[in-house]
């Protein structure tokens, strides 16, 4: 993806900025004021290995860069404008279905998959700065700050990251004591696959290790998630 070396400003337009785990800038096309993009803007002693994660990372569960831009000692990389994050899902009021947590999880787990292959760790992920799109689609963000890890290490911080953002999604908060695991049982048994698998985060040693529970065994379909984006 060829980088321009002008301001982002002459063809796009900064409407608002939002909080995504860190705010971004929503910008539309001065072409088109119906297209709208997330802009992040880069700058510092950092921005190089930043700009490099940026483009080693490609998966279809990560938000991909659309356009470049350098201009005034900053990198500017746009992206698709997504504005629900599963924070919004886990804060509006329909408890996940059985299918729906599954399918969320299902694509969380690929993307993390796909880093330990890489020999990366995101070492950050969190309910804000998940997205969904539209199309049901999760699209994980601030992906140029994963780090390298070499093959001795575990991949403990993502793992342990899932069974934090699992548990949010099926009870809508956090343990006090920061502990994994469920309080109210009503919704999902303590000896349902769900329960069983929150259990298996604060054990599993990699992505693929909870990739093959039985909970995702299922046929697991994103575009059962579509109607959540319209509710959060």
């Amino acid at each position: 993806l060829a980088i321009r070396y002008e301001s982002p400003w002459k063809s796009l337009r900064s409407d608002y900025e939002l909080d995504l785990g860190g705010f971004v800038i929503i910008a539309s096309d001065r072409g088109n004021e119906r297209d709208s993009f997330i802009v992040k803007r880069f700058s510092g002693p950092d921005m190089a290995s930043k700009l490099r994660m940026l483009q080693r990372i490609r998966h279809v569960n990560f938000l991909s860069v659309l356009q470049r831009f350098s201009f005034e000692d900053s990198y500017y990389a746009v992206f698709d404008h997504m504005s629900i994050s599963l924070a919004h899902i886990v804060t509006s009021p329909p408890y996940l279905r059985i299918c729906e947590l599954a399918a969320i999880l299902f694509q969380i787990l690929e993307a993390v998959s796909y880093l330990e292959k890489q020999k990366l760790e995101h070492g950050s992920l969190n309910c804000s700065n998940i997205l969904l799109s539209p199309q049901g689609i999760i699209k994980i963000t601030y992906q140029e700050t994963c780090r390298d890890i070499t093959s001795s290490q575990p991949h403990l911080a993502d793992v342990k990251a899932i069974g934090y953002i699992a548990m949010e999604l099926m009870q809508k908060y956090h343990k006090e004591d920061g502990a994994i695991g469920l309080e109210d049982f009503s919704r999902y048994p303590s000896d349902s696959d769900t329960v069983d698998f929150l259990a298996a985060t604060t054990s599993a040693t990699s992505a693929g290790e909870l990739l093959r529970h039985r909970l995702l065994q299922n046929d697991v379909q994103k575009e059962q998630l579509k109607w959540l984006v319209g509710i959060a």
